[in-house]
């Protein structure tokens, strides 16, 4: 589902040999990660939007959401099984920005 990045464990090709991150969620099938994330970009997008750090983070993070999407429409129509290419990172960068403005504003 190309909505949904928080549960990815890595978007690079091969096995993973190493622990899974992030874990299954175990507050309805979100981890504490992923909801103190996301009250954080609340945080920062709903008291900080005139810094232009926000917007430019939250322009960055609306991007790569909707080249996602057209990534994914490309993908299906085509019939071509593949990973996104790269856009979790740049979500979930902008994701950890953003809960940290949140935080110092």
């Amino acid at each position: 589902d190309p909505a949904y990045v928080l549960g990815w464990a890595s978007d690079r090709s091969g096995t993973l040999d190493f622990h899974t991150w992030p874990v299954a969620g175990e507050l309805a099938g979100q981890t504490g990660f992923a909801l103190l994330l996301i009250a954080g970009v609340g945080l920062g997008i709903g008291l900080g939007l005139r810094n232009i750090a926000v917007r430019a983070a939250a322009a960055t993070l609306a991007g790569a959401w909707l080249m996602r999407f057209w990534f994914a429409s490309h993908m299906a129509h085509n019939k071509a099984i593949q990973l996104y290419p790269r856009t979790t990172w740049i979500i979930m960068y902008c994701l950890m920005i953003l809960a940290v403005l949140g935080l110092m504003a």
